[in-house]
């Protein structure tokens, strides 16, 4: 008999342990509009693909995407860390950070405001990235 597999969407409060920011639109509010969107658009065609049937919500692919956002290896082994913790800590399997819901959330949001605009910037730094991961943690929250 197979045993079920317990997943837990990852909240922004349970993972850095504070409440959420008061306006989760600030984390990313100095991204220019246009890469905010094609990198949340990218991650959520990097969760389910055009050619794919299923998910992709495998523990190693999440980790692969955490790495993405947080570029700083000594950050990223930290967050990596508190991840396993977590899951040890609660008994889960496996940690959703990434998924459909909060992407196609993110993308109507991030469209339908007037506080992030469109500028000339064409590149993302670590911080920015970061914030991003920041940013779909606050949405998990509000779905949740």
């Amino acid at each position: 008999m197979l045993k079920p597999t317990f997943y837990l969407t990852l909240e922004y409060e349970k993972f850095y342990r504070k409440g959420l920011p008061e306006n989760r639109l600030s984390l990313v509010s100095a991204i220019s509009k246009d890469l905010l969107l094609v990198e949340i658009a990218g991650l959520n065609y990097r969760i389910k693909p055009n050619n794919e049937l299923d998910f992709n919500l495998e523990f190693n692919s999440q980790m692969k995407e955490l790495e993405y956002f947080i570029r700083n290896p000594y950050k990223f082994k930290l967050h990596t860390d508190r991840l396993l913790n977590i899951m040890k800590d609660e008994n889960y399997q496996n940690i959703i950070l990434f998924n459909r819901a909060s992407c196609v959330f993110a993308i109507e949001e991030i469209l339908n405001t007037e506080s992030i605009k469109i500028t000339d910037d064409l590149d993302l730094n670590a911080n920015d990235f970061e914030n991003i991961f920041k940013y779909l943690l606050t949405i998990n929250s509000k779905l949740s």
